[in-house]
């Protein structure tokens, strides 16, 4: 394969990355980067009941009454029932709480009277072990006074010891608090305490099984050719890739341009599009061949009749030749370099005035920012023009201020940059509507360090990330990342958070609706020398009178009035 056509080729494969890494770049960007996984965690309570009473010797098997036996109260007025609780669950925990035995006698009425058998008591690692004496006279008292007062007498009522704990701590570190009664029952005639007996479950053993969701993030991914890929890494790669692709596309964009001003064939080759032979010899023709005055004849008649364009170097000269069916054309001139064959043939970012490479790099490293940042702000705050805004103020602001050219265009950079830091923060911290725990205040002050990491390495956004990196700090000392305060913050960075706030507060949100200008001038003007360096307020609002008040309206007054 010839060289003009290998680097043809090697055009297209890295066009074709560059749409690529777009393509991932727009799903990966679109999709949270953690989601909220719900894993459930399964709990148990475990209660063993048993109980005890006194008997004359030789009516029962043992000389005490043993749980599943009858008690009759012509024999004993109490019983003592023991009650051992345990807390077990599949992660580990940590459970302590409080307890109490309680006596409750109850009518199928539904009328019930509770009688405490012990103190209440604390209890640790999810574990106790209690017993109590039942008064069964105390007991009888409650039934005689409902009959007395109602006038109803029955002969089935339900005795239940119960055992209310009341358990709190932490299971597999979500925090846990419940409260439960298991219990005791006996069916009370006024003669005889029965357990009722079931073949199934056993009466003296209550468990209660229960689940707790533990709420956690976990990375999202992207299934890509049957792979599951993470969201994050889908990210990175997307912004290599394309970085990558088109520093390599511009790299042999310029390197056909370069041969295309300077070589006959390749002008024809890369510019024209035609193909371009070399032959030993000229081409056999009956007549003379008809000879043309410029190359880009020979190109016109090559793509009219789609014929190649046959070429033989002699010496200092260069014959071209297109064979028709009628006749041979021919074109000659010397082996001098072209001055422009290509005039007007370059990307559409490329000035005509032959910029440098290293301009060229920077125009595609602020195309890129300038997509990457649509798409984050997309995602974070459904306003996909943010940033863009934000940049178009600060360049404003940064005028008005007379900070260099330089300075104007790492501002614009940094604009774009400053939330692509966020893309990697869990959607429901940036987007959580009510205020941020201290947990949640600390990971999401990570973006800054994120956004560092993210473009370290790229020497041509050194000043951006800068201005970037310092955006949260405040006047006052009191922001983050290494609490910076006054005039050592750089002024980029003062410019950038003050047009970003204002931005915020006049565009709509998830969690509320834009505010008139007049709250949000007010909002600054209190934070001013707190939150924000006065000096850039005063800028921000001369900007905004400019652009907001009527041509006759003096300046300083509308400043004391919306002030």
């Amino acid at each position: 394969m010839e060289q003009h056509e290998t680097i043809r080729d090697w055009m297209l494969v890295f066009a074709a990355f560059l749409v690529l890494a777009i393509l991932l770049g727009i799903v990966a960007f679109t999709r949270p980067a953690f989601i909220q996984v719900k894993t459930p965690i399964p709990y148990q309570h475990t209660t063993h009941f048993a109980y005890t009473a006194r008997a004359p010797e030789g009516l029962y098997d043992l000389p005490q009454v043993q749980p599943g036996e009858p008690i009759f109260t012509q024999l004993t007025g109490t019983l003592t029932v023991s009650c051992t609780y345990r807390f077990t669950a599949e992660a580990p925990y940590q459970v302590k709480g409080t307890y109490q035995l309680l006596a409750r006698v109850s009518d199928s009425t539904g009328w019930k009277r509770t009688l405490p058998l012990t103190d209440r008591k604390d209890f640790d690692n999810g574990i106790f072990q209690d017993e109590a004496v039942v008064h069964l006279e105390n007991l009888q008292a409650f039934i005689n006074e409902l009959q007395t007062a109602t006038g109803i007498h029955s002969n089935a009522y339900t005795l239940s010891i119960i055992a209310h704990v009341e358990s709190q701590g932490e299971v597999g570190g979500e925090p846990f608090r419940e409260t439960v009664e298991p219990a005791l029952h006996f069916r009370w005639d006024g003669k005889a305490l029965v357990v009722p007996q079931n073949s199934e479950d056993s009466p003296f053993i209550i468990e209660q099984s229960n689940t707790l969701l533990s709420m956690s993030m976990q990375p999202n991914s992207l299934m890509i050719l049957g792979q599951k890929i993470p969201v994050s890494a889908a990210r990175m790669a997307s912004v290599a890739a394309g970085l990558l692709s088109l520093l390599l596309l511009v790299w042999a964009w310029r390197e056909a341009e370069h041969r295309a001003q300077t070589s006959l064939t390749e002008y024809l080759r890369l510019v024209e599009g035609v193909t371009v032979i070399a032959v030993q010899e000229p081409p056999a023709a009956e007549a003379p061949p008809t000879p043309l005055k410029s190359l880009d004849d020979i190109a016109s008649l090559a793509k009219t009749y789609r014929r190649p364009v046959l070429y033989l170097g002699e010496g200092e000269q260069c014959h071209f030749w297109v064979q028709t069916p009628e006749t041979v054309y021919q074109y000659t001139t010397v082996k001098a370099p072209l001055a422009n064959p290509a005039k007007g043939w370059r990307l559409p970012f490329i000035r005509q005035s032959q910029p440098d490479t290293t301009e060229n790099i920077l125009a595609l490293f602020d195309v890129a920012l300038s997509g990457w940042a649509q798409a984050v702000d997309m995602q974070i705050v459904n306003d996909p023009l943010h940033s863009q805004r934000v940049a178009d103020l600060a360049q404003k602001i940064g005028k008005v201020m007379g900070v260099s050219e330089e300075t104007m265009h790492s501002l614009k950079q940094a604009s774009w940059m400053h939330a692509l830091g966020l893309m990697d923060i869990p959607a429901e911290i940036v987007q959580k509507r009510t205020p941020l725990n201290e947990k949640e205040q600390q990971i999401l002050q990570e973006h800054v360090h994120r956004l560092n990491a993210r473009f370290a390495t790229a020497d041509q956004l050194r000043n951006a990330l800068r201005i970037a990196y310092y955006r949260s700090e405040r006047w006052d000392g009191s922001g983050y990342p290494e609490g910076l305060s006054g005039e050592d913050i750089p002024l980029g960075s003062r410019i950038l958070v003050v047009a970003d706030a204002w931005d915020a507060l006049r565009h709509d949100r998830p969690h509320r609706k834009a505010w008139p200008p007049d709250a949000a001038r007010r909002f600054l003007r209190q934070k001013a020398g707190q939150w924000f360096d006065p000096a850039v307020v005063d800028a921000l609002f001369r900007v905004l009178d400019d652009g907001e008040s009527p041509p006759e309206e003096d300046e300083n007054e509308s400043v004391a009035d919306t002030a």
